[in-house]
């Protein structure tokens, strides 16, 4: 009884932890993240495929996060999803480098700007 509980609790556990990812669309390559009501998530867009480089784009969990983006000045924004960015701005999926998604952010003046996040926060069906 007691190997069950604690292989219950395990499961639970591998559950809960989860990361939190965003989609791809495999006709149009276009990521959409939307946000978990359970899970609490930040991670950021980088300018190269490292964690030292410029943080360019933040989702995260917490309300405080998105609206002091002018406190910390991400140059694509912060957002909670991808719901949240502006009618004509849209992040592509172009492939991957090393343990990082390449992205495209595309504005509404057709401006790009490419920037990487970690693979865990991309589930590609292709």
């Amino acid at each position: 009884m007691k190997n069950i509980l604690i292989s219950l609790g395990l499961l639970l556990f591998a559950i809960r932890s989860s990361a939190q990812y965003g989609h791809v669309d495999p006709k149009t390559n276009e990521y959409a993240f939307t946000a978990s009501l359970i899970d609490e998530y930040m991670f950021y867009g980088y300018a190269a495929p490292d964690r030292k480089s410029k943080k360019l784009i933040m989702f995260s969990t917490y309300p405080t996060n998105i609206s002091t983006n002018k406190l910390y000045s991400y140059p694509i924004g912060a957002y909670n999803e991808t719901t949240g960015m502006k009618d004509g701005e849209k992040i592509i999926y172009t492939g991957s480098v090393k343990h990082y998604a390449r992205m495209k952010y595309i504005d509404a003046n057709n401006k790009e700007t490419v920037f990487y996040i970690g693979k865990r926060y991309v589930r590609a069906s292709f």
